[in-house]
């Protein structure tokens, strides 16, 4: 059979640990396509999809038990923007294409394509996000944390392997 056409995925999915008193709830799974998500356009050459909390006046229609951020960016070389986190969120990115300069005002940390930075519970709030010769896409996924156990999944092969 012939291909009418191909075109590149990228999917993330997230399972939140409820609190306590939403346990027992009926689970909910919430699909979004590309075309649901609310984009924010604070500048030339930033977008941003606003997939869970508000930004920018934009609220979108996902439902959460717990607070949470959940937000896709794609920014142009030499772009700079801060985003405040409440300080009391566990926070992380996941770089998906080149690379992207994430820190405060004292330090960067250079992130990498297919790279996951995880950010200590600091008590810092805003954070600097800069491009510099490329274009970078990534989100920020950050809430308010369970101080339970984390749990990797890994799927793996026939044979075992991963």
């Amino acid at each position: 059979m012939p291909v009418k056409s191909q075109t590149h995925a990228q999917e993330l999915q997230r399972w939140i640990n409820l609190p306590q008193e939403h346990k027992m709830y009926e689970p909910q799974y919430q699909e979004l396509l590309d075309a649901q998500i609310l984009r924010a356009r604070p500048k030339d050459e930033l977008v941003v999809k606003v997939i869970a909390d508000e930004l920018y006046s934009l609220k979108p229609q996902i439902y959460t038990r717990a607070p949470i951020m959940y937000l896709d960016f794609k920014m142009s070389s030499t772009q700079t923007i801060t985003r405040t986190i409440p300080e009391t969120y566990s926070r992380f990115f996941r770089v998906f294409n080149r690379t992207a300069y994430i820190g405060d005002l004292g330090h960067d940390t250079e992130a990498e394509a297919h790279r996951t930075l995880i950010f200590s519970e600091d008590g810092t709030s805003t954070i600097r996000i800069q491009t510099k010769d490329e274009e970078a896409n990534f989100v920020m996924i950050a809430g308010e944390p369970s101080k339970k156990p984390v749990v990797r999944l890994v799927r793996c092969n026939k044979r075992g392997g991963v």
